[in-house]
């Protein structure tokens, strides 16, 4: 399966903060949860998801299959990321609590939580842009511009 990629806008939809014991040391490191919602064409993703996801949502034309299906939820975590978002990159970045939702056109409203290590002074930048689009860069931390 692809790795997913992703270089556009993100809603910011929420922002969770909690610190956890060091994988290195016994101090505890600051991590965040931050959930994000990107509109996409589902061909851009179903190769990184589900590669019959697109022809599962949508009719021939474009119009959503299934008006009773609200989401789909994806239970595995995709691990080793990179995120640039507001002026920042982030490495070891974890992508889970995937969920998508169809929309007419061929386009699905991807929403997941990223977690990763931030600053204080970055937590503080999130929550100022909370609920606001901003630009985003996802992509497997192996790949060249990460």
């Amino acid at each position: 399966m692809a790795k997913f990629e992703y270089k556009g806008a993100a809603f910011i939809e929420n922002l969770n903060t909690r610190k956890e014991n060091s994988k290195t040391d016994d101090e505890q490191e600051l991590k965040v949860d931050l959930k994000l919602t990107i509109a996409v064409k589902a061909a851009e993703i179903s190769s990184s998801l589900e590669p019959a996801l697109h022809d599962f949502l949508f009719l021939e034309r474009g119009q959503v299959r299934n008006m009773k299906v609200s989401e789909i939820i994806f239970g595995y975590k995709m691990g080793d990321y990179c995120l640039s978002i507001l002026g920042s990159t982030h490495f070891d970045v974890n992508i889970k609590n995937i969920k998508v939702k169809a929309h007419d056109g061929f386009v699905v409203f991807m929403t997941f939580t990223a977690q990763f290590k931030p600053t204080g002074s970055e937590i503080a930048k999130f929550a100022e842009y909370l609920k606001e689009h901003v630009d985003v860069v996802i992509q497997p931390a192996s790949a060249e511009l990460c």
